[in-house]
């Protein structure tokens, strides 16, 4: 059983979402597109509740999440646990921080006067 976490001001609700993964991904892409939502002109947000072994591996890209956060790299989280990188109009999805480190690493080749970042 997945679940969801509705959040609305300080009250926490959660709202269990019986059967795939793509239940609560198409959830989360809907709320994502709408950008606001309301609930009696007061915002709500949805947070996935993730598994203490899906967060742990999404903080293993901690380090090349900062790095290309420095760069100006654009970068985001995909479910559960892949990093999804844009750069020059190509985006790349990575499932584990070394490949990041050796992506940057080509980028800092690229781009004399900015290694050590």
């Amino acid at each position: 059983m997945l679940s969801l976490q509705l959040v609305v001001f300080h009250v926490h609700f959660i709202i269990n979402l019986l059967g795939h993964n793509t239940s609560i991904l198409t959830v989360l892409k809907a709320v994502r597109a709408k950008k606001q939502l309301l609930y009696k002109d007061r915002p709500v947000r949805f947070y996935p509740d993730l598994a203490a072994g899906i967060h742990k591996k999404q903080k293993e890209f901690d380090t090349v999440r900062q790095k290309l956060r420095t760069m100006g790299i654009r970068y985001g989280m995909l479910l559960p646990a892949k990093l999804l990188v844009t750069y020059k109009d190509k985006t790349q999805t990575f499932e584990n921080p070394a490949d990041v480190e050796a992506f940057i690493r080509r980028i800092e080749e690229e781009m004399p006067g900015r290694t050590g970042l």
